[in-house]
């Protein structure tokens, strides 16, 4: 697993994407990179670094976001707008430790019910 990230209490993993997912995040990125430069060369997944790139995270976290809330992904986008760089990269710290410690085959364990004792 390369990269994941918390956001209002979900974790979203790269390892989770779906190609589809995966190749419309390439477009988006593309289609930035040649806003300034009509002749630059198609992102590729490689390439994608959401850590080293403003750009990068905003259009990771915006697709990833608005697929799993039913969102569009401009209000996503706008949603991280006023995050600083240092939130950014808690986001991304956060994810590891929201993330389950022991599997059962290859599976997280299943959530524990809800307490009503108080």
């Amino acid at each position: 697993m390369a990269w994941q990230f918390a956001y209002e209490g979900e974790v979203y993993r790269e390892d989770d994407l779906t190609l589809d997912q995966a190749e419309a995040i390439e477009d988006a990125l593309t289609a930035k990179l040649r806003e300034g430069n009509g002749t630059a060369p198609r992102a590729t997944w490689s390439q994608i670094a959401p850590l080293r790139s403003a750009m990068h995270a905003r259009i990771v976290m915006s697709h990833m976001i608005a697929d799993r809330a039913n969102l569009s992904i401009e209000v996503a986008a706008k949603s991280l707008g006023g995050l600083t760089a240092n939130g950014i990269i808690e986001m991304f710290a956060d994810a590891e430790d929201m993330m389950p410690t022991q599997y059962d085959q290859g599976n997280p364990p299943e959530a524990a019910e809800p307490s009503t004792d108080t």
